[in-house]
């Protein structure tokens, strides 16, 4: 689409390099070859696993859920909603939701000792199924998938001429549904940036703000996100309850009601540093703030 891009897929990064400002890249092709690519710069975006990061030492710090979920796919959705259900039980915490082209994603918690193989089974499948749906026999299963959700967080964004983005700078559970938007929000604020770097427009310098500017947010909605965990699937069963009679309580408030429906707790993006926030600007300015 534009003569200045070029598009290699399915291809394998072995190793890179920094030096004389600029990146050199060593591909290797599914066919076998190799091929050698330089750039000004090296944008990361290879997931939570990034061996970009890992071969430049950047801490990943954060924790690993105590517990696994497991993720079916079904297609023909047979609910035939376009909403997303948070469950509370306290016997098996699941989510329901929606997916293009009519798929239809439950997410059940493991129990203690169970394993993948076990719930994989056909009639554990259904008995899971069973309190979900009406007819669980007729159903076209895509996948099942056993994961477990991670919290972590790079300890730098930008390392010389590489900039991590997306997974491979955080990842978080999912249950706010902020894994996707904040790897957006990673590309917006970095895009033009780089554009205006890449044309002699602003001197480098310029991308140390995309960490000042997005690092903070990410760690907040990670936060965020774990708080929301724990709410749905509580580490005792008498945590649940409390949850429960709490959440009935303020049912009943009206203003409190439309806080948690309209999700005004979530952490809304504001600088603190950056390209736009002065140095010595008062928290209180709203130079750094979104306006919605």
């Amino acid at each position: 689409r534009f003569p200045n891009v070029r598009c290699l897929f399915s291809r394998e990064l072995e190793a890179f390099s920094q030096q004389n400002g600029e990146v050199t890249l060593n591909l290797k092709a599914p066919d076998g070859q190799r091929e050698t690519v330089k750039a000004q710069w090296l944008v990361a975006c290879d997931g939570g696993g990034s061996n970009v990061r890992r071969s430049l030492n950047v801490p990943f710090e954060g924790k690993t859920a105590p517990n696994q979920w497991i993720v079916v796919d079904i297609a023909n959705d047979p609910l035939s909603t376009p909403h997303v259900y948070l469950c509370c039980d306290p016997v098996r915490p699941y989510v329901s939701a929606a997916l293009p082209h009519a798929v239809r994603r439950f997410e059940f918690m493991v129990m203690p000792g169970e394993t993948e193989a076990q719930l994989s089974e056909p009639q554990n499948m259904r008995q899971l199924l069973s309190k979900v749906l009406p007819n669980p026999d007729n159903v076209e299963l895509i996948r099942q998938r056993v994961y477990t959700h991670n919290a972590r967080l790079a300890e730098r964004f930008r390392i010389d001429r590489v900039l991590l983005a997306g997974d491979a700078a955080h990842i978080m559970p999912v249950w706010q549904g902020q894994g996707y938007n904040s790897g957006m929000r990673d590309a917006f604020n970095l895009a033009w940036k780089l554009a205006l770097v890449i044309n002699g427009k602003a001197d480098d310098a310029l991308l140390d703000t995309y960490q000042q500017e997005r690092r903070d947010h990410a760690k907040a909605m990670i936060d965020l996100s774990v708080t929301a965990g724990n709410v749905l699937a509580p580490p005792k069963r008498w945590h649940g309850a409390v949850r429960d009679g709490v959440s009935w309580l303020l049912n009943y408030i009206p203003p409190v009601k439309r806080y948690f429906l309209e999700m005004r707790f979530k952490p809304m993006p504001q600088y603190h540093a950056g390209a736009l926030v002065r140095e010595g600007d008062a928290k209180t300015s709203p130079v750094g703030k979104m306006f919605i």
